[in-house]
């Protein structure tokens, strides 16, 4: 009778190049059965993840996320399964917005009624109420758009000129909403691709006023996943190590260091 054992080792040594967020997953997952090394060009793990700790003033030692910042168990369920088997504490987050022009001294929050109208002034102002139409306006025009396949193609600014949204929406409302959200300049925004933009804007709960998910973040912040996963990793991780070429053979795969 032949055997049925699989002709392949049960162990392979397996390279995982990048330990960004999907090379620490990755490897995370493959050790269990496999060696596995770890290569990162930079000198710190995380890629997108990157914490900052105030190093003076009385807010010293306040850790800070300028990457990744939160997630939820909506969009993010891997990543939120992950965190869990971690063991990596997660506590709830406010995701509001708020806006303020300090040329024009115009400005709102969005977290009830009483902030948006936090300047009076707004009551009487009908280029406000014409925003907060435009608001809804657009998450239901952008979404028909979507899934019309009517984005295709346009970039954000095409969009809003030939749908004829006012001024006060564009520029007090989307404009610095996609920039906070890209990290870019405002006129930026407007040659954003207006599919990706209502994409990202309808997974993440932004084109309805029901039905959001609850922002979470780490409590000891993005670092915290980081930690967790060097000291309970049994592989190898090597840093400042910047792949310069990698061979495919039949049997194998060889990686060639820029330092050698």
């Amino acid at each position: 009778m032949e055997s049925t054992k699989p002709a392949y080792p049960e162990r392979y040594k397996i390279a995982v190049v990048g330990a960004g967020v999907a090379g620490i997953v990755a490897s995370y997952l493959l050790e269990n059965r496999n060696e596995v090394s770890l290569y990162e060009k930079n000198d710190r793990l995380g890629g997108h993840t990157n914490t900052q700790v105030i190093p003076y003033g009385e807010d010293r030692g306040t850790a800070i996320d300028t990457g990744f910042i939160v997630l939820n168990d909506q969009t993010y369920p891997h990543l939120h399964r992950f965190l869990e088997r971690l063991g990596v504490p997660i506590e709830s987050s406010d995701m509001s917005f708020s806006y303020w022009n300090t040329e024009t001294d115009f400005g709102y929050a969005g977290t009830s009624l009483g902030g948006l109208f936090a300047q009076k002034r707004n009551l009487l102002r009908p280029d406000f109420y014409r925003m907060l139409l435009d608001m809804r306006r657009f998450s239901h025009e952008a979404l028909e758009a979507l899934n019309g396949g009517l984005l295709s193609g346009k970039s954000l600014g095409e969009f809003l000129e030939s749908r004829r949204f006012s001024d006060c929406f564009v520029e007090n409302y989307l404009l610095p909403m996609g920039a906070a959200i890209w990290s870019t300049s405002t006129r930026n925004m407007l040659d954003y691709p207006a599919e990706s933009l209502t994409g990202f804007f309808k997974n993440h709960g932004l084109l309805s006023l029901r039905d959001r998910p609850q922002w979470q973040t780490l409590t000891g912040r993005g670092k915290s996943y980081i930690d967790k996963f060097t000291t309970s990793f049994r592989g190898r991780i090597f840093k400042n190590a910047k792949i310069e070429w990698i061979e495919e053979r039949e049997d194998r795969a060889n990686l060639r260091l820029e330092d050698g």
